[in-house]
């Protein structure tokens, strides 16, 4: 299989991480070249500033636009550092989260400057674009009342600043997350995956919807 670009997009007890793992671990059982990375972060350098935005006696200080730039700065070396040189050697990338998260936090949930995220998205896709590789985002959708109740039950405390706020916040960034296509540049494929299935499901519904 060619060099592909998937993102696994969700918010926290959407089972995305999951899924990110369940995805890989089949494809490489298959043979497949399989990178799988994440964001914020997804590099030593990257992982720095990763720090910075999720602190959390820090994270909620940042204004909604000071905040998308760091997510964008992070994005940007971790594109250089990780997913460009991966994609031309012809392997698959599966990112837990990119783009679509950063529209349906600090854009639609945070209501911060959509024309500069605008800007910086089309920075991202002038990397990607020249390599001509299949972008595709992976959306696990879930009710977020759900999502709460799945990382109670697993004990586990929220695990970021973000993850931490209200329930009105994570309704909205639900809310982004439906809608992002919109705005993002036609190289990018969307898919929908119903989160509130169990992880195999999850996983047959992801290998049929994205043709892995």
């Amino acid at each position: 299989m060619s060099a592909r670009l998937v993102m696994i997009e969700g918010g926290d007890g959407s089972g995305k991480s999951t899924l990110v793992h369940n995805l890989a671990e089949a494809l490489k059982k298959e043979g497949q070249e399989v990178v799988t990375t994440r964001e914020p972060g997804g590099s030593p350098k990257a992982e720095e500033i990763r720090r910075l935005i999720l602190q959390r006696e820090t994270g909620d200080n940042f204004s909604p636009d000071a905040e998308m730039l760091l997510f964008y700065a992070t994005r940007m070396q971790h594109l250089f550092d990780t997913v460009v040189p991966a994609l031309k050697r012809g392997e698959m990338v599966i990112c837990d989260r990119f783009e679509v998260s950063t529209f349906a936090y600090q854009i639609h949930a945070r209501s911060g400057n959509e024309p500069l995220f605008a800007k910086l998205h089309q920075e991202v896709v002038r990397l990607l674009k020249p390599l001509n590789v299949h972008c595709v985002y992976a959306h696990c959708d879930i009710d977020p009342e759900i999502a709460a109740k799945r990382v109670m039950s697993a004990g586990r405390l929220l695990p970021d600043v973000f993850d931490a706020r209200e329930q009105a916040f994570h309704e909205k960034v639900r809310e982004g997350y439906k809608v992002a296509s919109q705005h993002l540049d036609t190289m990018f494929e969307h898919v929908v995956l119903d989160a509130s299935k169990t992880p195999e499901e999850v996983l047959a519904e992801a290998r049929n919807k994205l043709n892995l």
